[in-house]
């Protein structure tokens, strides 16, 4: 949880007014329908409106825009690209921030627009307004029922949402706090500003209230058995019994949770996409399985059928006359067996037929055994997609296994922009003896890593039997062996990134590069190795 209420909000304005104001807005990107960046030069304000973590901030990371520009990012490279942010403003201490803008245009005519930010759960919304607080746009337009309160269409003058009069944090006397603060309630329902987190912090004492309000800025994590309990702009007494971790502003506090959460809107939509289409493909190669194994179960009789062929062969001239069926001699088994036949043809035929259904159900069982082997490699192909996916930190790594699922046609392609070439961004790490470590992310990466990138004397390393990364030592000195040292951190890395991660113990086969092939037609990730040697190692990172 990122806790933000308007105390919060001023304290994050205060930071972008201070890091923004002046700069020239050169460049808008909308990434989906739920988030937008303003670049000054190169610094990227970005602002979400998802309700899970409506935020604005400066971000550290720039994600990558889409191909065609969406709606609303057109509106605002209409009037506000290449103007001047004059003002980062809050409505008194609501969780509503206005950024002002101004644009001289080639007449030398001076417009003044805003963009109006209100955190307002799921009702977040971003306007853009006229210099007379008329709406040009809205990012997320409502129906006449959702407005029934407001009147948010474009052309109607910008109301800010009904507010209840509250008094500035600001002002707050002793004797009002005597006369009007009880409890927690009272502060959010007389104070401007004020959320419950923040309330229970103050209302015990006007001291504890003037105290807060001197010391207000301390961006800090809360940590609860290793996980994010809370993320605040403030400190929060109700909370020091947890590990913390503080931060020099709340700018970079913001990209650290986001971080941290993987709290992406982009991230996430692309995550769940390119999850629901791996394990789609990898239940529905699994039904294939089990529709194979019950043809070869009801094939399995087959070599019934060349018995009853061999045994009509060897009587083929004795036998005489016959109706439906002969009993025979079973010189495989010892023993009698009776023979269904066909008596509208002749017995050769009979016996050509048995030859017949012996042959096309052996042919069918070696086909579907075929066919099993190579759907199982497929399943195991859609098995290492799904771990290259949950390992995924950042949008890049989920790119370049979209690229993949796109190059295989399990995605349609559309409208994609010309390909990069491949280039050497893999993990790094290097051993306690100082040789460098490269990990693929994905299976195009380990491609890549193992056959281009790799040279003969390197050493390549692979968990046992399950999905994970191709893991490379570069042996940049062939006249010395690489210590076992760095072979067994490198296969802690490999055991780290593949299906294992979570047992106590990985076995990680090693062998040299050159011992490393890919079949013809194999799928990306794909590989046959000879001479290797195998360690039972923890998964960790170096």
């Amino acid at each position: 949880m990122l806790y933000i209420d308007g105390i919060s909000l001023n304290l994050l304005r205060e930071e972008l007014e201070t890091e923004l104001i002046n700069r020239k807005l050169s460049k808008i990107y909308q990434y989906d329908i739920y988030s937008i960046s303003l670049f000054f030069n190169k610094i990227n304000l970005y602002l979400s409106i998802n309700p899970n973590l409506p935020i604005i901030y400066i971000a550290e990371d720039k994600e990558e825009a889409p191909d065609i520009p969406m709606t609303f990012s057109l509106a605002l490279r209409k009037y506000i690209l290449n103007s001047i942010l004059k003002s980062v403003k809050q409505y008194d201490y609501d969780r509503i921030l206005v950024l002002n803008f101004e644009k001289l245009d080639e007449l030398g005519v001076i417009s003044n627009y805003s963009l109006i930010f209100e955190i307002m759960g799921k009702h977040t919304n971003l306007f853009l307004c006229d210099s007379d607080n008329k709406i040009i746009d809205i990012f997320k337009r409502h129906s006449l029922d959702e407005n029934s309160i407001r009147v948010l269409f474009t052309g109607a003058t910008y109301e800010r949402p009904n507010l209840t009069n509250k008094i500035s944090p600001n002002n707050v006397t002793i004797d009002y706090f005597k006369e009007n603060i009880h409890n927690e309630k009272d502060i959010i329902s007389n104070i401007e500003g004020f959320g419950l987190v923040s309330a229970k912090e103050v209302y015990e004492s006007y001291d504890s209230y003037n105290k807060f309000i001197e010391n207000i800025k301390s961006p800090t994590i809360y940590y609860e058995e290793n996980k994010i309990k809370i993320g605040s702009f403030i400190y929060l007494n109700q909370f020091n019994h947890l590990e913390n971790k503080k931060f020099g502003s709340i700018n970079s506090l913001i990209n650290y949770y986001i971080k941290s959460t993987i709290n992406s809107n982009q991230f996430n939509s692309l995550y769940n996409i390119l999850m629901k289409i791996a394990i789609d493909n990898k239940n529905k190669l699994i039904k294939i399985i089990k529709l194979i194994d019950k043809d070869i179960e009801r094939s399995q009789n087959y070599n019934e059928y060349k018995v009853i062929g061999d045994i009509l062969a060897a009587n083929l001239y004795s036998i005489k006359t016959y109706s439906t069926s002969v009993t025979l001699y079973n010189f495989y088994t010892d023993s009698d067996i009776n023979i269904p036949l066909d008596n509208r043809i002749s017995l050769k035929d009979n016996l050509n037929n048995y030859y017949k259904k012996y042959n096309k159900l052996k042919r069918a069982i070696d086909f579907n055994e075929k066919r099993k082997q190579e759907i199982l490699l497929d399943i195991e192909y859609f098995e290492s997609i799904i771990i290259f996916i949950e390992q995924s930190t950042n949008i890049l790594e989920l790119k370049s296994i979209e690229e993949e699922l796109s190059d295989g046609k399990f995605i349609k392609k559309g409208n994609q922009k010309k390909k990069k070439k491949q280039n050497d961004s893999y993990k790094k790490y290097i051993s306690s003896d100082g040789y460098d470590i490269y990990v693929g992310r994905n299976n195009k990466e380990n491609d890549y890593l193992t056959f281009k990138f790799s040279d003969k004397n390197d050493i390549w390393l692979h968990v046992k039997d399950m999905p994970g990364s191709h893991v490379v030592i570069k042996n940049n000195n062939i006249s010395q062996d690489i210590p076992i040292t760095t072979i067994t951190e490198a296969a802690n890395v490999a055991a780290y990134y593949s299906k294992g991660r979570e047992n106590n113990k990985v076995e990680v086969d090693y062998t040299f590069i050159k011992y490393v092939k890919k079949p013809n037609g194999a799928k990306p990730g794909f590989t046959i190795f000879t001479n290797s040697k195998t360690l039972n190692v923890p998964p960790k990172l170096i």
